[in-house]
């Protein structure tokens, strides 16, 4: 088993802070190719079928030159959601549709697999630290394998 932290990037938390509205609400186009998958999480408001998120992909790096994912959309009947696509494309981004007012959540993207091992973290995005077996009812660890 590898460290998770290790095998994963978090390439964009978007942190949706605006009142209840519908239309669509878009990630950054992240470029894909040293990742063997890229998956969004996001986090509804409010369950409602006609509320979803969809999958873009394409070999351009601005969002004009991306097409909708065939089979992608996935209706918002649960307040999570998870979108995977492994081996895509150049770029990808994701789209959450909001047919039915609602207030979002976070959205996190995800690279899985990256080529260079370790994984590192933009420090201003996300912090990490990896333990190695921890001793339980400490204050401190003796025995950190990484931390970034």
């Amino acid at each position: 088993m590898h460290n998770f932290l290790n095998n994963v990037t978090v390439l964009e938390i978007k942190n949706m802070t605006t009142a209840s509205a519908t239309g669509i609400v878009e990630t950054a186009v992240h470029a894909s190719a040293g990742y063997e998958s890229i998956v969004a999480l996001v986090r509804h408001g409010t369950t409602s079928t006609a509320n979803g998120v969809q999958a873009l992909m394409g070999t351009a790096s601005a969002s004009g030159g991306l097409s909708e994912v065939l089979n992608s959309y996935i209706e918002g009947i649960s307040t999570g959601q998870g979108l995977e696509l492994y081996r895509p494309l150049a770029y990808v981004q994701f789209q959450v549709v909001r047919e039915a007012a609602e207030k979002l959540g976070d959205i996190w993207v995800l690279g899985i697999g990256p080529r260079v091992m370790p994984s590192t973290q933009a420090a201003a995005r996300f912090g990490t630290r990896i333990l190695g077996s921890p001793t339980t009812g400490q204050t401190t660890s003796t025995y950190p394998v990484r931390a970034s």
